[in-house]
C-alpha cells in the first residue's frame, strides 16, 4: 500500500471516529503555572482559557515538582 493510499484511509477512519463521537478529544496544553497562594494550592493556566485549574492528572498535585526545599 502506498503512502498516499494509506493517508487516505487513516483520514476515513478517523472522520468516522470524530461522526460516531469516538475520536479523542483535544489536548489541553498547560501554558503557565500560579504558585500556591491565599490557602489555595498550585494552579495551571491552560491554553485558550482565562481560568486556573488544578492538575489532577498527575503526581504534581501537591506541586511538589515546583518546591524549593526539594528543587536544591
Amino acid at each position: 500500500m502506498s503512502l498516499a493510499r494509506l493517508s487516505a484511509s487513516l483520514m476515513e477512519e478517523v472522520k468516522a471516529l470524530e461522526q460516531e463521537g469516538r475520536a479523542k478529544a483535544p489536548e489541553r496544553v498547560v501554558v503557565g503555572y500560579v504558585p500556591p497562594r491565599d490557602g489555595l494550592g498550585p494552579r495551571y493556566r491552560l491554553a485558550g482559557s482565562d481560568k486556573l485549574f488544578l492538575r489532577m492528572n498527575s503526581n504534581s498535585y501537591l506541586s511538589l515538582s515546583h518546591d524549593p526545599r526539594l528543587l536544591e
